[in-house]
């Protein structure tokens, strides 16, 4: 995983840590007066941007594997190539 890549999921693995807190905090509030509106809203809100964050780290873990898998594959060997030249 590159330098850039792993800083990209490092802030959003924070951000996504964050949000989590907060929504928490939030539900917990919420579960004491479940008829507020607006804590629903804001909760909701938040569960959508933790679900952002989410999928941004998974396609970057995706495309890095993808990447890695690229550089780790083996060379053709040549005589296969040179064998289809041979009468």
């Amino acid at each position: 995983m590159g330098q850039q890549t792993l800083a990209a999921t490092d802030g959003w693995k924070k951000k996504r840590d964050e949000l989590t807190s907060k929504r928490n905090l939030l539900f917990k509030n919420y579960s004491k007066n479940p008829q507020d509106a607006h804590l629903a809203l804001e909760i909701k809100t938040i569960d959508d941007e933790i679900a952002e964050y989410t999928d941004k780290m998974r396609e970057e873990t995706v495309r890095s594997a993808k990447d890695d898998n690229k550089s780790k594959r083996p060379p053709e060997p040549a005589a296969a190539t040179s064998k289809a030249l041979l009468p």
